[in-house]
């Protein structure tokens, strides 16, 4: 982009610029030029990137618990898939996907987890 646009590269470098996959958003890997744009880092997040991002809101310890023990819930039934799971639980707690993807496969709230204990 530095190259096709004639901006000097330590702009991007430093920040000032970033380059968003722009207007097809799902197609990450396509880097064609008709398929970026400059933007900054606050524009770059359109509607569905950030309803993948969290609300800003951190799980409580009581809604952790919670959730663990809807998730075993949710296991019992090998008909029920995880991905399913991560799904409603964000949503029905204002969360990301991706947080809760963490606290089902025990990357965060570790401590609180059954199957860490000895």
């Amino acid at each position: 982009m530095a190259s096709y646009s004639g901006i000097a590269l330590e702009h991007f470098k430093r920040g000032e610029i970033e380059v968003d996959h722009y207007p097809k958003e799902d197609e990450k890997w396509n880097n064609r030029i008709d398929n970026l744009q400059m933007s900054s880092r606050q524009s770059q997040y359109r509607e569905s990137t950030r309803a993948k991002m969290g609300k800003g809101k951190r799980l409580e310890e009581s809604d952790v618990l919670e959730i663990l023990v809807q998730l075993e819930e949710w296991k019992a039934d090998e008909n029920n898939k995880l991905s399913d799971f991560i799904h409603q639980t964000a949503e029905a707690y204002g969360q990301g996907y991706r947080n809760i993807w963490n606290l089902v496969y025990g990357k965060s709230w570790k401590y609180l987890r059954k199957d860490n204990e000895e």
